[in-house]
Formats: C-alpha cells, structure tokens, sequence
C-alpha cells in the first residue's frame, strides 16, 4: 500500500498587534501589556514549518528572564478548531511541560538570564484537520504573567485512504 500523504500548512502571520520575531505563527497574547510579562521573548520558532502530520513538532522560545522564577508555576494550553468542539483545556507545571536551558547550565525553574524554552508535541493521525488557534499561558504560583502567546495555523490531511 502506497504511502498517505499527509501534510500541514501554517496560515501567513499578518501584521497582528504583538507579533514576536521568528516568522512563526505566534503573537503575545496582550500586545499592549507584554513588557509586564517576566519572560521577555526575543523570538520564536516553530519546527517543523510548517507542523507535520504524523511528526513531533517543537516551539522553541528564546528570551529573557527577568527575574527567578519560583517553583510552582503552571502553564495553561488551549487548544481550539471551532465553535462547534469544546476546546482543548489543560493546565500543567511549567517545569514538566517545558524544557528549560538558562545562563550557566540551569534548567527548571528558570533564573534571571538568557533562557531558551521549548515545548514538543506529537502530531498524531488523530489530529483534526482543522484551523487551529492555541493559547499558552505561563504564570507563577502567585498568579504573575510568565508568558502569554497565542498563534492560529492550519493543520491539513492529503492523499487516498
């Protein structure tokens, strides 16, 4: 049996309020307020671009702490195809979600410094093909704004069954 081709496209970032560098789908949640955040993003990149079926796809952050970051913070991911599905909705420990590479070899939490964050996630055969917009917010365990990033990107299906 041939192989199925599958593939995923990224939908163009335009010139929405809070892009970040990197030409990735991703903009700050809150344009206006994002010099508050503790994690100042230099850039962003998604691998690969555009995401693949079938494929690990990685966001990597590079940017600056401002400040250490306490034990105990939380990243909230939401994950949305339409109005008409109950969006993705789950919160976990920013230290077990993400992979944390500061200044001087520290990992998580992170601590005043460069500090690169990377998230990885399968894309499974069982991903709707669909217009997708994610929402990733990063808080302390006091509630302060880690990082806030939002992105909308199409993830598609091609070939026979």
């Amino acid at each position: 049996m041939p192989p199925i081709e599958q593939t995923a496209l990224r939908l163009p970032l335009s010139s929405h309020p809070g892009a970040i560098p990197g030409n990735s789908p991703f903009r700050h949640c809150n344009a206006a307020n994002q010099t508050d955040d503790i994690y100042d993003v230099l850039w962003v990149t998604l691998l690969p671009d555009p995401p693949e079926m079938e494929n690990r796809v990685q966001v990597m952050l590079n940017g600056t702490t401002k400040q250490d970051i306490a034990p105990g913070a939380s990243i909230r991911v939401i994950a949305n195809i339409s109005a008409d599905f109950p969006p993705e909705d789950d919160t976990w420990n920013f230290c077990t979600l993400l992979d944390v590479e500061g200044e001087a070899g520290t990992k998580c939490p992170p601590h005043k410094g460069e500090t690169l964050l990377t998230f990885a996630v399968p894309v499974t055969w069982l991903t709707p093909a669909a217009n997708w917009t994610v929402k990733a917010d990063a808080r302390t365990k006091d509630g302060e704004t880690i990082v806030c990033l939002e992105g909308d990107f199409e993830i598609g299906r091609g070939g026979i069954l």
